[in-house]
């Protein structure tokens, strides 16, 4: 789904005008296989399930670089509220 949804995102960043463009992703897409802690200079080691969000990233910093406004990446863990479904299922 990131695939289709980013490049929109991107266009309409630079339509705007606006400067940056903040792309979510997600912190597990470089966990090492060994389950050994990792930070943010660890290498992507995307899954089936994590492949979407590196492409997204890509697309984000090769927009930015072609569109002319900065981009970074967030790689968030997860978000939790009381009333949402993932939360109540943990």
């Amino acid at each position: 789904m990131r695939e289709l949804v980013t490049p929109a995102l991107a266009d309409c960043t630079a339509r705007v005008g606006a400067k940056r463009f903040i792309f979510q992703s997600i912190a597990w897409l470089a966990s090492p296989a060994d389950g050994a802690p990792f930070d943010e200079t660890a290498p992507p080691r995307p899954d089936a399930v994590t492949q979407s969000a590196l492409d997204g990233e890509r697309i984000a910093l090769e927009a930015a670089s072609q569109r002319g406004f900065s981009a970074c990446v967030l790689r968030c863990g997860w978000f939790y509220g009381a009333d949402a479904a993932h939360t109540k299922a943990m």
